[in-house]
């Protein structure tokens, strides 16, 4: 063998030897490859798997796993495979209704606790049940009036129990005396119409117009032309008395006290009345035969001119129903 034949052949040698080499080298970088794609590939799952969504690559084909989990999360049947996010916005809405509820309960609670409260202390805003309180300047139910100052009984105070404004009326006589004993039986009904309009006759008689039951008291009236509270002037203007909480006239503290100032200062003007010089009605069989007689009996009357007693009933005896008389006429 020549040298150049030597030499050709160890060309090739070398050549062939070099080009194993390279085919090795770009074996292990594709394995390389292969393993860094791997990674990449697991820590895109991982990621997909914390995020609920992701691709899955099943023979060379990638898919969107996230639609199908939608689908099955929002359907009627999803059950335990419901998408965690709607679960959790689901308890989320539970929890903020308990929270509500419980909210309601507790204002429910705190309201009974002010009822109880407001019903222990007996205090008021002027709500219906309420004990009123006189004197703290609220008009509650059952208070006709409160200034706060509970001034007294002159005109247009607040009474003292709170009951009314303090007005004044006039009382007079009717203007003539011409209505005899017989009254067709009804002294109201003849008195009234006698004293004229937005005027009463100050009469009794049974049980259809009382002044009081018993002596001095007030109690029990019917159909009653006095007020309490009320200032009752004469025609000249003179006070003949001031009404308290008892609507009679010359009473004080169960007693009588005689008048101020007398109903007219004319003498020798009498007065059918019906009562007893304590109030209560009288009871004689002397009462005009019923308000039907001018013959010989008798009936009940009074003094118009009088501060005592006799103002009421001029007693104990009794006048002919013959002669006609006055009445008392209280404004209304």
């Amino acid at each position: 063998m020549t040298k150049q034949t030597l030499g050709l052949v160890l060309s090739l040698f070398v050549f062939a030897c070099f080009k194993d080499s390279n085919v090795g080298a770009d074996g292990n970088g594709d394995d390389h490859g292969e393993d860094t794609d791997g990674s990449s590939s697991h820590a895109t799952d991982d990621e997909n798997s914390a995020t609920g969504s992701g691709s899955n690559t099943e023979g060379g084909v990638t898919t969107d796993s996230s639609a199908s989990d939608d689908s099955v999360g929002s359907g009627p049947t999803g059950g335990d495979t419901m998408d965690d996010g709607t679960t959790g916005a689901t308890d989320s809405t539970v929890g903020v209704t308990d929270s509500t509820a419980t909210s309601t309960e507790a204002e429910v609670s705190t309201s009974l606790s002010t009822e109880d409260t407001n019903g222990d202390t007996g205090e008021t805003s002027g709500t219906s049940g309420a004990t009123p309180v006189c004197g703290d300047a609220i008009i509650q139910e059952g208070e006709g009036c409160d200034d706060g100052t509970n001034a007294g009984s002159e005109l247009g105070d607040c009474a003292p129990d709170c009951s009314k404004v303090v007005v004044q009326r006039l009382i007079r006589l009717s203007a003539t005396a011409s209505v005899t004993g017989d009254m067709d039986g009804d002294i109201i009904t003849t008195g009234d119409a006698a004293c004229g309009a937005n005027y009463k006759a100050m009469v009794v008689s049974g049980l259809i117009r009382i002044a009081s039951i018993n002596a001095f008291a007030g109690d029990g009236q019917k159909d009653w032309v006095l007020q309490p509270w009320t200032r009752y002037v004469n025609n000249d203007a003179e006070l003949v008395w001031r009404t308290d909480g008892t609507a009679l006239l010359g009473v004080t503290e169960g007693a009588w006290s005689d008048l101020l100032a007398p109903v007219t200062k004319t003498e020798n003007l009498y007065v059918w009345t019906g009562l007893a010089n304590d109030w209560t009605t009288f009871t004689s069989t002397d009462l005009c035969g019923g308000w039907m007689n001018t013959g010989v009996t008798t009936g009940p009357f009074a003094r118009g001119w009088h501060t005592d007693q006799a103002f009421l009933h001029y007693g104990p005896g009794t006048g002919v129903c013959n002669v006609g008389r006055y009445f008392y006429c209280v404004e209304q």
